[in-house]
């Protein structure tokens, strides 16, 4: 049993790492032509510093996470009408909190006295347990400032 887990655990730390491509290597090749070629070493770093640049983080992809619980859909459409575990978030951005109406915000978000800006969901969205102590949400936060911020250009355009 205990070599399966290895097993399966190995397998799966392999992954991590992704798939090579086929352009993964032809970027490799010309890499390294050029340096043959008497081009800079300095510019072939510079290629791999470029390929190695993190891509940019999809809003909609950022919020999936976040679906499981808050819908986002226009409250005056059905689909807006159907309560999740969390309130629905269309229209969040520059409202207050606890607002929505039909939903039982903990005391503690009722008393917030919060609007939703940048700054404010940003730091929710990081730690919801600590930027207001006693409410209810049940997520630990999300520690990538990137992918937090690209979870707030999505909420934003949910309007």
């Amino acid at each position: 049993m205990s070599r399966i887990v290895v097993l399966i655990a190995a397998l799966l730390m392999a992954a991590c790492g992704g798939e090579k491509t086929a352009s993964d290597s032809k970027s490799a090749a010309s890499a390294s032509e050029k340096v043959s070629n008497g081009e800079t070493a300095t510019s072939a770093a510079a290629e791999k510093v470029a390929e190695a640049a993190p891509e940019p983080i999809d809003p909609e992809r950022a919020y999936r996470p976040c679906a499981v619980c808050h819908s986002v859909a226009d409250p005056n459409t059905p689909k807006g009408k159907i309560q999740l575990a969390g309130p629905n978030l269309f229209g969040i951005y520059g409202a207050k909190a606890a607002q929505q109406e039909g939903f039982a915000y903990s005391q503690a978000m009722r008393d917030a006295g919060i609007t939703w800006n940048d700054e404010n969901l940003d730091a929710y969205i990081e730690r919801p347990s600590t930027f207001i102590r006693g409410n209810r949400m049940a997520y630990v936060g999300e520690r990538n400032p990137d992918k937090r911020a690209a979870i707030i250009e999505y909420l934003k355009a949910q309007k």
